[in-house]
Formats: structure tokens, C-alpha cells, sequence
């Protein structure tokens, strides 16, 4: 593998790239501000562009690249304040290009405000179109009008990102194949008038296409209003009537205050599971009245399953096989299932984020979805759309102490209120522990997993997991897969083990009282910082990295080995 090569201003990265091969790796000075304008240019393997050091990022005002294989730019920042350009021009523009990946980067604009049409608008973060090969992983977007724009693209990876501060959308597509959206984290948006843009998280349209998108996965990420404005959550809407193809949205949450929490137009093989789509009261609400947040499928639609989903409405109008769904209802406080029943709100804080809301393992309602039978509307235990036969209803096990086991498919297991080991099995599972000091293995898939109050120990098992150790202090070893830790009150320990780190992130870390351990490593193995909050563990030749979200501070008290 060639040496790295230094460079320090526009002249030299440009000279480096154009006599590059592939497999080089060009590190950037701090102190200087680049622009880089690359075309047709072909690598034979990925080339990459980082900065020289972690704590002196190098500052991107713009990359263009037209016509470019093999790029990977990493540990870098995007900041265009005062850099004079066209408007529809973002800060990284992707076009008709293959395998480039922006990873563990900053990107930040200059919006500061609503845009109620007299403020200032920003520009874009970024925008790829005609390319192969994209991937977006690890980086913070922040302050643009859009976030994030793809289209007419193929093999699109957006992972692990945090989004928050848009006037507009944070991520929009159209006419892309083979799409993963996962574990992202997209918050606190600026938003505008209704009449300038109805703002959405995620967005899917089909307008000034000529074909839908086929192969999308929306999965693992955190849709939360928090304490910016109103948007809608994950919006595919279909203008133009082509049939998106191949549709999976799954163990997402999404807390806002529209009712369109998950809507998806005409599409051909829709799969909606496993997700939490919750109203956020909080958020105010003021162009036009909102009566709840919904699940939507719009008519048209073929093949369609909605499962396993809590939402304050179902609104399905293709046939479909609808079963174990909870409704919620926020009007009526003697309703069975209204939310301050069958949420388990104690010890809520603006702290411990949305996606540590749970399920009361007290609801009567709650305890249903576990085999007991229909109580009412409110919960699905099957049904359909227009002109289905009922879905076929998995038996679930009732509740034992101190042992409990999945069935192999998609389970919710909940504790009995005492020391409980749950063991969740095969399949993408919700298990809560609810009070006492329990043990929680997710096994197989990519699960839930809530401590609740107590001295918890949490195993995620392989999968993409995600992990709550609420009150108590407890033990969090996500085991296999990228998973999201968050450990809540008390004196947490998170577990990450050698071999299975693979950009994990661990939310809530409070140096001082928690602590992380690095387990399996030898006596060289050594942390350092990579980026804004990536840490790095080295041993020997090889490197893992992970993620603690909000700290990069150091690592006295962590336990290597």
C-alpha cells in the first residue's frame, strides 16, 4: 500500500488525486480551507481523503464530483459560511459517479431560523444523482434547508447519521434502488410555512420520475420532533401512481405531531413491523388541527403486511394482512388504551429521548398483545384491509417467572415484575423487563430490549439492537451487529467486545458514573479519538471503531482487555 501523502491546500490535494491509482490514502492539513472540483476521474480501488489529524478536521466549503470511482472521503468538515455560490448548489454534490462513501464527517449550514418565507434560506448539505454505489455513514448534518438528496441512483447506504436543524426535508428520494436507511438519528427541525414545504424526516416521491423506487429498508432510526417544529415522519408518497416495489420499514420510532407518522402510497410488497409511531403533544401544531398520528397505506397497494406496530391510528385502505398492532388513544382519559395506560411513562426526562418510551408491562391492553385475546378495537390481534381473508395469529407464551422464551418469529415479551431472565430466540423482538433485576437476550435479530426499573443485564445477540437499561444500574453488551446503547439512570456499564464492535453507539454516557469496557483485547490494545465522538481501539494492525454520541472527552475509567 503507497504512503500516505500530506497536502495542504486546493494545488496539491488536486495534483494528488489526479496521479492517484487506487489504495492511496491523502491526508489533508487543518488550518486551510479546501474546494475540490473532480471529473472524470476512475479509480481502481477506493482512494481516500482525510484529515491529518481528528482534532484539526480539515474544512470542506464544497466538493463536486462528476464522473468519479472509488472516493472515500473521511473525518472531515463541511462549512460554506461566506463561500459565494449559486444557491442550488450544495455542499457535496455527487453526480453519475460509482462507490463513493462520505463517512464520520460534519456537515453544518448557516439556517438559524423558521423559514416563514422572510428569513434567510440555506443551501443543501447534499445531493447525489445517476450514481452506484453511495454510502452516508457516521456523520452529523445540521442548519441546511434539505439534508440529504438522492436520485436516479442504485446501492445507497444512509447510516448511523445524525440530522437535525432543517428549514425543509432531512432526507428525500426518488427513483433509488437498493436503499437502506438505518439507525439514523433525525431531530429538532427548524421547518417552514406549510405553504414553502410540508417538512418530512424521511421522504420517498415519485413526481418528475419515470420509475418508483424498488428495494427500500427503513430500519432502526429515531424520528423525533423533540423541541423544533411539527414535520411528517416517513412519507412516501406516490404523485405520479408507479408502484414503489419491495418496501421494508421496521423497529423505527417515530415521535411527532402529524398524522402522517408512516404513510406509504401505491406500492407492490410492503412489510411495516415492529414500530413505535407515538404523537409528541409538546410540539405545537398551529397551521392546521391534528387529530392523531397514523400508519397509513394508501389504495393500490399489493402484498402488504402491517404487524406488530404501536400507532395512535391504523388507516389501511389496500388489502393487507394487519395483526398484533396497538392503537393509542390521547383524548380520553377513560379509554383503555389511552397512552398514559399503556405507556410506561415513570421517570420520563427530556433526557432519555424518545426512544426510551415503553409499554407498561401493568396495562391490562399491553398484556393482551401477549395471547390473552381481543379487548377491543384498540388492539389488532388480526384483521386485514379491503378484501383480505384475517392474517393467520402466532401464539405467543404467556408470562413465567423467572424464565421466558420467544417462539423463533417477531415476539413482544414482558417481565412479570420480578427477577426475570427472558430469552427472546430467533426474529426481530421487543422484550421489557419491567421491575426487578433482569437478564434480557435479544439472540438472533435485530431486537428491543428495555431493562425498565432494576439492576438489568442486557445481551443483544446478533442483529442490529437497540438497548435501554432505564433506571438501575445495569450491564449493556450489544453483542453482534451496529447497535445503539442507552443507559439511563444509574451507574451503567456498556459492553463492547472484540469482534463484534461495528459502529455501535452509546447514548447517554456520563464520564464519571458510567463506564465502558472493551472486553477481549490484549495488553497493547490502546483507545484513541477519531472524530467528534468516534473512538478508535487499536490493536496490532487492526482497528474498531464506535460511536459516543454528544462526548469526546477523555477515556480515564474505561476498561480495555
Amino acid at each position: 500500500m503507497p504512503n500516505p501523502q500530506i497536502v495542504s491546500n486546493d494545488a496539491e490535494l488536486l495534483s494528488a488525486l489526479k496521479h492517484a491509482n487506487g489504495g492511496e490514502t491523502i491526508l489533508l492539513e487543518g488550518g486551510s480551507r479546501y474546494s475540490l472540483d473532480l471529473k472524470h476521474v476512475s479509480f481502481a480501488s477506493n482512494v481516500t481523503v482525510k484529515s491529518l489529524s481528528s482534532n484539526d478536521q480539515a474544512v470542506f466549503t464544497d466538493v463536486k464530483l462528476d464522473h468519479v470511482a472509488n472516493l472515500r472521503l473521511d473525518g472531515v468538515t463541511f462549512d460554506s459560511h461566506g463561500d459565494k455560490r449559486p444557491d442550488w448548489q450544495p455542499d457535496l454534490f455527487v453526480e453519475d459517479s460509482r462507490n463513493i462513501s462520505v463517512v464520520n464527517s460534519t456537515m453544518k449550514g448557516d439556517a438559524s431560523a423558521f423559514n416563514n418565507g422572510k428569513v434567510h434560506v440555506a443551501t443543501d448539505g447534499v445531493r447525489v444523482s445517476g450514481t452506484n454505489g453511495f454510502t452516508f455513514e457516521n456523520n452529523e448534518v445540521s442548519n441546511y434547508n434539505f439534508g440529504i438528496k438522492v436520485t436516479v441512483s442504485d446501492n445507497v447506504t444512509i447510516a448511523g447519521n445524525d440530522v437535525h436543524h432543517m428549514q425543509a426535508d432531512g432526507m428525500q428520494f426518488a427513483d433509488v434502488d437498493k436503499i437502506v436507511v438505518d439507525g439514523n438519528q433525525i431531530h429538532d427541525f427548524l421547518g417552514s410555512l406549510f405553504s414553502i414545504n410540508h417538512n418530512d424526516m424521511i421522504q420517498f416521491f415519485t413526481s418528475h420520475t419515470t420509475s418508483a423506487s424498488d428495494g427500500i429498508t427503513i430500519r432502526n432510526n429515531v424520528l423525533d420532533s423533540g423541541d423544533g417544529h411539527w414535520t411528517q415522519g416517513i412519507f412516501m408518497g406516490n404523485e405520479l401512481g408507479i408502484a414503489y416495489r419491495g418496501v421494508l420499514i421496521e423497529n423505527n420510532t417515530v415521535f411527532n405531531n402529524s398524522f402522517h407518522g408512516i404513510t406509504v402510497g401505491e406500492a407492490d410488497g410492503v412489510v411495516i413491523r415492529n414500530n413505535s409511531v407515538l404523537l409528541n403533544e409538546e410540539t405545537p401544531r398551529t397551521e392546521f388541527r391534528n387529530d392523531n398520528i397514523y400508519i397509513s397505506i394508501k389504495p393500490g397497494s399489493r402484498d402488504v403486511v402491517v404487524e406488530n406496530n404501536i400507532a395512535g391510528k391504523l388507516d389501511i385502505h389496500s388489502p393487507a394482512s394487519v395483526h398484533d398492532n396497538l392503537t393509542v388513544d390521547y383524548r380520553n382519559p377513560n379509554a383503555q388504551n389511552y397512552y398514559a395506560k399503556v405507556l410506561d411513562l415513570a421517570g420520563q426526562t427530556d433526557d432519555s429521548h424518545v426512544a426510551g418510551i415503553k409499554l407498561s408491562s401493568q396495562s391490562d391492553l399491553v398484556r393482551e398483545l401477549l395471547g390473552a385475546g381481543p379487548l377491543g378495537s384498540s388492539l389488532t390481534r388480526q384483521g386485514s384491509g379491503p378484501s383480505e381473508p384475517p392474517a393467520t395469529t402466532p401464539t405467543k407464551p404467556e408470562p413465567t417467572n423467572p424464565v421466558q422464551t420467544g417462539t423463533g418469529g417477531n415476539d413482544r415479551l414482558f417481565g412479570t415484575g420480578g427477577d426475570d431472565a427472558v430469552r427472546a430466540g430467533a426474529g426481530h423482538d421487543l422484550v421489557d423487563g419491567g421491575a426487578g433485576d433482569d437478564k434480557l437476550y435479544g439472540d438472533a435479530g435485530s431486537d428491543h430490549l428495555r431493562g425498565g426499573n432494576g439492576d438489568d443485564s442486557l445481551f443483544g445477540g446478533d442483529g442490529a439492537d437497540m438497548l435501554w437499561g432505564g433506571a438501575g444500574n445495569d450491564r449493556l453488551d450489544g453483542g453482534a451487529g451496529r447497535d445503539n446503547y442507552y443507559g439511563g439512570d444509574g451507574l451503567d456499564v456498556f459492553v463492547l467486545v472484540k469482534g463484534e464492535i461495528a459502529d455501535d453507539r452509546i447514548h447517554g454516557y456520563e464520564p464519571g458514573r458510567d463506564r465502558i469496557v472493551l472486553s477481549g483485547f490484549g495488553d497493547d490494545a490502546s483507545v484513541s479519538l477519531a472524530g467528534r465522538g468516534v473512538y478508535a481501539v487499536h490493536e496490532g494492525q487492526d482497528t474498531a471503531q464506535f460511536r459516543v454520541v454528544g462526548y469526546s472527552g477523555e477515556t480515564d475509567g474505561w476498561l480495555v482487555g
